[in-house]
């Protein structure tokens, strides 16, 4: 009987800053009271080096028969679009977010296909 194959630790995701924040796509989500790990948006406060705000973006919905930690989607890249006012956010499945910087709503604006 074949072992079971560990997940890869996915690649880090660069940070974008724009208007006094750096925004960063952490692997845990616990850590800043989500109950996911992936999926996750963390806004830093440039200047005070302190957590301005943290956003979901998508929800990992996780099947209980099967370990979480195989079952995280991850967020591969970070974009900021219109002028900074909007991040486009990539995962691992290849759908893709946007998030609005201004009213921080978050929506999901299409698919492809993972890398």
């Amino acid at each position: 009987m074949a072992a079971d194959k560990k997940r890869r630790e996915p690649a880090p995701v660069a940070p974008v800053e724009s208007g006094g924040l750096r925004f960063e796509a952490p692997f845990a989500g616990v850590p800043f009271g989500y109950q996911q790990d992936g999926g996750i948006l963390v806004a830093w406060d440039i200047a005070t080096r302190t957590v301005a705000w943290t956003q979901r973006i998508y929800r990992n919905v996780y099947d209980d028969t099967i370990e979480s930690d195989k079952q995280d989607v991850f967020i591969t890249d970070l974009q900021l679009a219109d002028g900074g006012a909007t991040l486009l956010v990539r995962n691992e499945q290849g759908e893709q977010y946007r998030l609005s910087l201004v009213g921080r709503e978050a929506g999901k604006f299409g698919t492809g296909t993972a890398a």
